[in-house]
């Protein structure tokens, strides 16, 4: 996760470029690969619960 993500996962927005940056970014295969192997499945989903729940 990346301050870019992170932000997005608390609800700051970046602005557009930043916004656009993040999406490169986690739309490369070696940093889908190394979230999956840092954040396995359970974890994703309870950080979506968290979200969901506003906690």
């Amino acid at each position: 996760m990346s301050c870019l993500t992170w932000a997005d996962f608390i609800g700051i927005e970046v602005g557009e470029t930043l916004a656009g940056y993040r999406d490169a970014l986690t739309g490369r295969p070696a940093y889908q690969s190394a979230w999956r192997a840092n954040f396995p499945p359970a974890a994703t989903a309870a950080m979506a619960d968290q979200r969901g729940s506003g906690a």
